[in-house]
């Protein structure tokens, strides 16, 4: 489908634009047999390593285990990742269908995601935060309880196979290298 060449191709541009990028890779954080701690710990130990931030993220968490893995993750993108720099930031989430296999429910995931694009009207620094989210599913995908407001921000782009016409010009193309 080209989603991993179009991601790819999407943060360099972003980088020669000064934008700090991050690209976090929900199959390599894992889904099979693992706990929320675990996994919203993964996800935000990919972040200081993508961002240059010099710290202890094993201690930053245990000093917060009374907060759920959620708040820490928030907490992490407010008082360390937006501080930490004054240009823009885009979390690249590819593969982010994997995160409907867990073992446990993503809409706190999916909802701290929306509540960073909402704290936009309140905190100016998060205007300059985006996620871009990778994968095959849909925005109506995410949160599965009824009873939280949808995953409504954002918007779907479709990439569609190669139709036989668009492969023949393809191979003709690869044929002559």
């Amino acid at each position: 489908m080209g989603k991993s060449s179009l991601r790819v191709q999407i943060a360099r541009r972003l980088q020669t634009e000064n934008t700090a990028c991050a690209i976090v890779d929900i199959t390599g954080i894992g889904t099979a047999q693992i706990t929320p701690v675990h996994w919203y710990a993964n996800f935000t130990a990919t972040l200081p390593n993508s961002f240059k931030i010099k710290m202890n993220l094993r201690t930053w968490w245990r000093d917060r285990e009374h907060l759920s893995p959620v708040v820490r993750l928030n907490e992490f993108i407010e008082q360390v990742l937006l501080p930490s720099s004054d240009r823009d930031i885009v979390i690249f989430i590819d593969e982010i269908d994997s995160i409907l296999s867990l073992n446990f429910s993503s809409d706190d995931f999916f909802a701290m995601l929306r509540r960073c694009y909402n704290k936009r009207a309140e905190n100016p620094e998060y205007n300059r935060l985006s996620f871009a989210l990778f994968g095959v599913a849909t925005p109506q995908n995410f949160i599965s309880d009824k009873t939280q407001t949808p995953f409504y921000i954002g918007r779907a782009i479709e990439l569609k196979g190669f139709d036989f016409a668009e492969a023949i010009l393809l191979a003709q193309g690869w044929a002559k290298k």
